[in-house]
């Protein structure tokens, strides 16, 4: 797969983003709640529930950008082609947490 045109053309157009963005993601204490996410995939809610600042790279836009018509507390900022950051509207709406402790299974 090292060799393939999508993942290729993938290296390319993060190379590019992490370079024009390069102070933005200097470790500060401003910055470390960033989370990048590929492709299709759910970690894109947790980490807006979370506070994280999302940026999600995908292939194809249609079935795995998180859109605003399904997505109502979701606010999705077109960065670039096939880039997006996500920001959350109102907190505890797309997921919520609970915060008791989990009971160990003896099986």
């Amino acid at each position: 797969m090292t060799g393939s045109k999508t993942h290729l053309n993938l290296i390319m157009k993060l190379s590019r983003f992490l370079d024009k963005n390069k102070n933005f993601f200097k470790t500060t204490k401003h910055n470390k709640n960033i989370c990048i996410c590929l492709g299709s995939t759910a970690s894109i809610a947790e980490c807006l529930e979370r506070n994280y600042k999302v940026f999600h790279i995908c292939c194809n836009t249609i079935f795995e950008k998180m859109d605003s018509f399904y997505w109502t507390d979701v606010k999705a900022l077109s960065l670039g082609s096939h880039i997006y950051e996500y920001k959350l509207k109102k907190k505890g709406k797309i997921i919520k947490f609970n915060n008791s402790k989990f009971k160990k299974l003896n099986l």
